[in-house]
């Protein structure tokens, strides 16, 4: 991730001047890594926010594609099984109990 505070290129820190930390977009978001290293995020609340609608929605349309191919996947094979339980019945000549349709 990279900082989204950029003050040369922000108009509300040209207004208030120096420093940044002074606006009232800015966020610092600190964690620690796996590594156990300290990381610090300088942010604009209203460009990350952007960016992580941005990264949710990609996370959505994935998970939406997933979600239709696993039905398709999942209707080819309840088809396959209902075509083989009707070969099995005309080969058996019986009638066994009948499946709920769909």
């Amino acid at each position: 991730m990279q900082n989204t505070c950029i003050p040369e290129s922000c108009k509300l820190y040209s207004l208030l001047g120096p420093p940044a930390e002074q606006c009232p977009n800015y966020v610092e978001t600190s964690w620690r890594n796996d590594k156990g290293e300290i990381l610090t995020l300088k942010d604009c609340s209203p460009r990350r926010i952007i960016v992580m609608l941005q990264t949710l929605s990609n996370n959505s349309v994935g998970l939406q594609k997933s979600i239709e191919e696993s039905r398709d996947e999942s209707s080819m094979v309840n088809k396959l099984f209902t075509t083989v339980l009707k070969r099995i019945e005309r080969k058996n000549g019986s009638k066994s109990e009948q499946l709920p349709e769909r």
